[in-house]
């Protein structure tokens, strides 16, 4: 079987655009140089106002639950960049992995840069009602917030 560059599909290889299918050719590819979004970007403000409409009509129980499962997923999120396991893939011995995971947890600035990186999201779930008193304490252990 030839390789996709031999049959044209990759850039340089014969033909590139030539050597697609008929069915392809000059329908679904951008035209070449800057692809501009179809979608316009919405800021902030949009994604407020449309958690704030959703919460609108849900019930205590099913808004404390997505607050709850909000702060879970923070958690598990931030501490996947010092899990022991990823240390041990790249070659590292169970034992130091551990130690080094341990250590860059502890890290004051590691702690500080995940702050950093999260207050804009920790400001804005909290403005919109998603962090409470009760969600605080995941919040704190996901290091993003203080």
């Amino acid at each position: 079987m030839r390789s996709l560059r031999a049959q044209g599909w990759c850039r340089g290889g014969p033909g590139h655009r030539q050597g697609l299918p008929k069915l392809l050719r000059g329908r679904l590819l951008p035209p070449r140089g800057r692809v501009t979004p179809q979608v316009p970007i919405a800021g902030p403000a949009l994604a407020h106002s449309e958690l704030l409409d959703a919460r609108r009509g849900r019930s205590g129980a099913v808004l404390e639950f997505h607050r709850q499962l909000t702060a879970w997923c923070a958690m598990l999120a931030m501490t996947t960049y010092t899990n022991a396991p990823i240390y041990r893939a790249v070659g590292l011995d169970p034992r130091r992995a551990a130690r080094e995971a341990r250590e860059a947890r502890a890290n004051p600035h590691f702690r500080r840069t995940m702050r950093w990186a999260g207050e804009r999201l920790v400001a804005f779930l909290t403005d919109a009602g998603m962090i409470t008193a009760l969600q605080r304490p995941l919040w704190r252990r996901s290091l993003l917030l203080g």
